[in-house]
């Protein structure tokens, strides 16, 4: 099941009691900063987060809403459609919050995610 969480959770401005788990979320609005909050990662708790943008035109995703969900979770797996030199992480970051990183296949055929 993939789930596409927006920004629902800052608009609607009051404390959510419960979590929502699921095993992959669409990262919202591609990785932007403004829209992937620590607020909504407490509600939204995911295995695996998906981030669709060829980072050309807004630069997504953002490098704050990257480490958002690496810090906010529980060693997520990150799924990139695209392979940009920005997406790339450092491996120190990778061991010390226990992430792992997925891309594009080299071959340009795209990537499988088997829930």
């Amino acid at each position: 099941m993939s789930i596409h969480v927006d920004e629902t959770t800052q608009d609607r401005k009051r404390p959510v009691a419960a979590t929502f788990a699921c095993r992959c979320d669409q990262v919202s609005r591609h990785g932007s900063r403004a829209n992937v909050t620590n607020d909504l990662l407490k509600v939204v708790k995911a295995k695996h987060y998906v981030c669709s943008t060829n980072n050309n035109y807004f630069k997504h995703p953002d490098e704050e809403a990257v480490a958002l969900v690496i810090v906010d979770s529980e060693a997520p797996t990150l799924w990139f459609n695209y392979d940009t030199p920005q997406d790339r992480r450092d491996s120190a970051a990778l061991k010390k919050y226990g992430y792992h990183v997925n891309y594009l296949d080299r071959d340009g055929q795209g990537i499988t995610l088997t829930l």
